[in-house]
C-alpha cells in the first residue's frame, strides 16, 4: 500500500487526495493498530516531493464542507501539516528528522498559505497560522518579502474571521521584537515591518473600534474584541523596543 501511494503522491489529483483522505480515517480510527498502521504510512511519504502540497490541497478540498467527517479531517490534515513544517522545514543538525521538505514545494506553501488561511473555519485557521508563523520563523522576511504585502491585502475585507486570522498571524510574527537586545538586523526587520504595516495597522484599529461601538450581537462582539486585542499585541510588539 505504501509503495502503490508513494507512486501516485508524485501527482496531485482525484485519486491521491482520496488515497490521503484515507490514511487520515486510519489516524482518527479508535482501533489502535489502525491508527499505528496510518501514521506509518505517513512516516513514509513525508520525504516524497510533493507530499506537503498534497496535505495542503486536501485542506483546500475539503474548506466548504459542513460534513463532521470532513471536518475531522481538515483538522488533523492542517495539525499534520503544521507538524510537518515544524519537524522539516529546516533539519539543522537534527538528521533523525529526516530530509526538509523540497524548495519547490516550500515555495509553492509560501504562495498559497496565506490565502487557503483566511478561507477556511477558525478552526483550521488557527493552525495554518501556526503553520506561517513556523515558516516566518525561518524565512521572514529575507526569503518570504511577499509575507507582509499579502497579509496586508487581506486586510482590505469585511470578514472579521479573516482579519482575525491576519492578526492571529502577524502577532506571533512581530513577537520577534520583545525582550530582545537591539541589534542592527533586528532593528533592520523591525523597519521593515513598521514600513509595511503601521498604516493599515491602525487604520483597522479604527475601523473595528467603531463597529465595536455599535454592536449589539454578543457573538459578534466577541470575535470584533478578540481581534482588536490581537491589533494591540502586535501594536505592543512593534513598539517594544522604545519603551
Amino acid at each position: 500500500l505504501i509503495v502503490k501511494f508513494c507512486s501516485q503522491l508524485m501527482e496531485i489529483n482525484e485519486q491521491s487526495l482520496n488515497s490521503l483522505n484515507q490514511v487520515f480515517v486510519s489516524i482518527l480510527s479508535p482501533d489502535n493498530a489502525s491508527r499505528k498502521a496510518g501514521e506509518e504510512y505517513l512516516r513514509n511519504l513525508e520525504s516524497q516531493k510533493g507530499f506537503s502540497l498534497l496535505l495542503l490541497t486536501l485542506i483546500n478540498k475539503l474548506v466548504q464542507s459542513t460534513s463532521p467527517h470532513d471536518i475531522s479531517i481538515r483538522q488533523c490534515t492542517a495539525v499534520y501539516l503544521k507538524n510537518l513544517v515544524k519537524r522539516r522545514w529546516e533539519i539543522g543538525d537534527d538528521t533523525s528528522a529526516g530530509p526538509p521538505i523540497p524548495q519547490p514545494d516550500k515555495d509553492t506553501i509560501k504562495t498559497h498559505i496565506v490565502d487557503l488561511m483566511c478561507a477556511v473555519p477558525p478552526d483550521v485557521q488557527k493552525q495554518l497560522a501556526e503553520t506561517v508563523t513556523l515558516i516566518s520563523k525561518y524565512d521572514f522576511p529575507e526569503k518570504w518579502l511577499q509575507l507582509l504585502p499579502t497579509l496586508v491585502s487581506k486586510l482590505a475585507t469585511d470578514d472579521i474571521q479573516v482579519i482575525k486570522g491576519v492578526m492571529l498571524t502577524a502577532n506571533s510574527i512581530m513577537k520577534r521584537f520583545r525582550y530582545v537586545f537591539k541589534t542592527d538586523n533586528l532593528y533592520r526587520e523591525l523597519a521593515f515591518c513598521l514600513e509595511g504595516f503601521q498604516v493599515p495597522l491602525l487604520e483597522k484599529y479604527k475601523q473595528i473600534e467603531l463597529q465595536i461601538n455599535i454592536c449589539k450581537n454578543a457573538k459578534e462582539l466577541s470575535v470584533l474584541l478578540e481581534t482588536q486585542r490581537l491589533i494591540n499585541r502586535v501594536f505592543f510588539s512593534l513598539n517594544w523596543q522604545d519603551i
